[in-house]
């Protein structure tokens, strides 16, 4: 069972990729290496500079 498009990828992909790149590991070698988008990465860079996490947003309106 492989990811879905509409489903999040899980917590402990997201610490691997964080970890990888703030380890040393280009971006882009990084979304080969765990097959997910280069714009997933920045998105989540971002995202933990500004917030502070890299948890999943909550599901809204489901």
């Amino acid at each position: 069972m492989g990811w879905r498009s509409g489903q999040s990828y899980s917590q402990d992909l997201r610490d691997r990729v964080i970890g990888a790149v703030d380890g040393g590991m280009a971006v882009r070698e990084a979304a080969a290496v765990f097959k997910v988008s280069i714009a997933y990465i920045y998105k989540a860079l971002i995202r933990r500079r500004l917030a502070g996490d890299t948890r999943a947003n909550p599901v809204r309106g489901r």
